[in-house]
């Protein structure tokens, strides 16, 4: 039916594009705490947009965030 699942890791503040755009719209960003440290930051999302072509987020601990993307 044309679902598209496209994931990577997004920067912080800035529009991370996805892979390739969503012909028709992305449906769900989920996002995860990325780290191979873990240094026991504190890991909360705050705000999260996302567009056919990337995603935005801002989280607590400022630190970079794995994705998931769902689309059309």
């Amino acid at each position: 039916d044309g679902l598209i699942i496209q994931w990577g890791l997004a920067a912080v503040g800035a529009t991370t594009p996805f892979p390739i755009a969503f012909p028709t719209a992305c449906y769900q960003v989920a996002v995860s705490y990325s780290s191979a440290s873990g240094n026991g930051i504190t890991f909360a999302n705050q705000s999260i947009t996302a567009t056919r072509t990337g995603v935005t987020m801002y989280n607590v601990g400022g630190v970079s965030s794995s994705y998931i993307a769902i689309g059309k």
